[in-house]
């Protein structure tokens, strides 16, 4: 009997193993092409076309075709964040007011809105005081974290506010983790390669930024297989066999506690005398093992207001959403929000005075 060329049988398995990641990673490269030139939001249309210019064929990168930098660096090229808002500019006569800061991800940057129309803006002229919209879409809780220990964003320079606010929605707790730092969208992460999407693990009882070696953002089925895997972890959709779980949410829901602790203690250092407030957008899992850490906020002074329990509405639901994207609120939903948060935020004044 012939003995097994047990040689060529591990070439064979070398060679087909990189044929499937050869055939992945075309697969990958053509799938976010088409999404980039042909079917792709209004959104991610204007952010890419900063990069190579209207009307031009948009080519997916790769790690090697953007210079390296520092996150300072890669976002100050590429962020542009709403003007704050003063409604007391002009001439106008207002009593001298400390300014809020907002921090958030699209829904508070005011995805599909005009600038008038996002909470932030209706909440400057609600309250007679200037409103800093630092929000931006697809970030998350660690790029407000990150802001307040850098100072980056204007944080350094900006006058004491009185308060500090973070609009909460339930795919911040993804936005968290990543295998090999991609960001929320990944057709927008396949663009901008020059740096990976932060993200923070603990070390030594502090969060720390996660480091990724720029290479694994190299390839684009590595960035989609990243942002299904946690997708899928998180959710419980079954694409891998996962579901969701009780060992899961608890594990998100101390990550997500620790970067509002050290959020609130980088803002403290900062400005010793704001308070933090986290608007929560309607959660809708917090009775799977998630919403006690609210609790605990609440005891470490950060003040949560539950967007569901202060309108009586689920501001998810399709009335309330944008006609043609109905993840993101309508300019309907803060209309009917911000009067109410204007109430809590002067409770709270009225409370410190």
């Amino acid at each position: 009997m012939k003995k097994p060329n047990f040689g060529r049988i591990v070439r064979y398995n070398v060679i087909f193993v990189a044929a499937l990641l050869i055939l992945a990673e075309l697969y990958a490269y053509c799938y976010t092409f088409y999404r980039l030139n042909f079917n792709q939001s209004h959104t991610i249309r204007t952010a890419v076309e900063k990069l190579v210019g209207k009307g031009k064929m948009i080519f997916p990168g790769y790690f090697f075709t953007h210079p390296a930098g520092s996150l300072e660096e890669y976002y100050s090229g590429m962020i542009e964040f709403r003007p704050a808002v003063d409604p007391c500019e002009n001439g106008r006569a207002c009593p001298k007011k400390k300014p809020i800061v907002a921090f958030g991800c699209s829904f508070t940057w005011g995805q599909g809105l005009e600038e008038h129309q996002t909470w932030p803006h209706k909440l400057a002229h609600a309250m007679k005081r200037p409103v800093i919209n630092l929000g931006y879409q697809g970030w998350g809780i660690q790029h407000m974290l990150w802001m307040l220990e850098s100072g980056w964003g204007g944080v350094e320079e900006m006058e004491e506010p009185e308060f500090a606010i973070f609009m909460f929605i339930p795919d911040h707790v993804r936005r968290l983790s990543s295998l090999f730092g991609v960001g929320i969208d990944m057709t927008l992460s396949t663009i901008y390669r020059t740096y990976p999407y932060p993200t923070y693990v603990e070390s030594g009882g502090r969060l720390v930024p996660k480091k990724y070696p720029r290479w694994l953002k190299g390839f684009h089925f590595l960035g989609w297989f990243d942002y299904k895997w946690i997708s899928n972890k998180l959710w419980g959709v079954n694409s891998y066999g996962i579901s969701l779980n009780p060992r899961i949410m608890i594990e998100m829901a101390e990550l997500t506690k620790a970067h509002f602790i050290q959020a609130q203690e980088a803002m403290k250092k900062r400005w010793p005398n704001a308070r933090m407030v986290v608007l929560n957008f309607g959660f809708y899992f917090d009775d799977k093992g998630f919403g006690y850490i609210w609790d605990r906020l609440e005891d470490r002074g950060i003040k949560v207001f539950n967007l569901r329990d202060l309108t009586g509405v689920d501001l998810k639901a399709k009335e309330w959403s944008l006609d043609f994207d109905p993840v993101h609120p309508s300019e309907k939903a803060w209309d009917l929000a911000v009067p109410l948060i204007m109430r809590e935020l002067k409770k709270l004044t009225r409370q410190g005075a």
